[in-house]
């Protein structure tokens, strides 16, 4: 999870040079900036010397949707994403904007839950916790409910 947090702060406000490695708070605008910064970072990481162009170009795809997703509250971008990458988008968009609904596409359970629960407690609404199938974490989302 750190990961995916590091690397979305890459992607998002303002424009930095492809040859620049982004400080902490730094972030790209487009998807094409996000692109060639993701490009450049995974470049830089030994764990990718044997990947191909190609792969590492599917990675920074989804990466860059996700990133575009969260930064402008949309949907269809984290539909394009990947693996965790696109939970965490779906996570994010829904906790922003107090869209159960968009919960409802997480495919994990543990991001799925933290996110009725992020809901539920923020609408101070314990009934939202019924979409939590898991006895133990709707009992957890009830009472982060009635604690507030």
């Amino acid at each position: 999870m750190v990961l995916v947090s590091l690397v979305f702060a890459g992607c998002g406000k303002s424009a930095i040079p492809s040859n620049q490695v982004l400080e902490k708070g730094q972030s790209v605008t487009t998807k094409a900036e996000c692109m060639q910064w993701c490009e450049v970072m995974r470049k830089l990481n030994e764990g990718n010397k044997d990947k191909t162009k190609a792969e590492m170009n599917v990675d920074c795809n989804s990466l860059c949707d996700a990133s575009q997703g969260m930064e402008n509250n949309d949907v269809n971008a984290c539909e394009k994403s990947e693996w965790i990458l696109k939970d965490t988008c779906f996570s994010e968009i829904a906790q922003d904007t107090n869209d159960i609904n968009v919960c409802k596409k997480i495919s994990d359970k543990t991001f799925l839950y933290s996110c009725y629960t992020s809901i539920a407690e923020k609408q101070k609404d314990a009934s939202l916790c019924e979409n939590i199938d898991d006895t133990m974490r709707n009992s957890i989302c009830v009472d982060g409910v009635n604690a507030e």
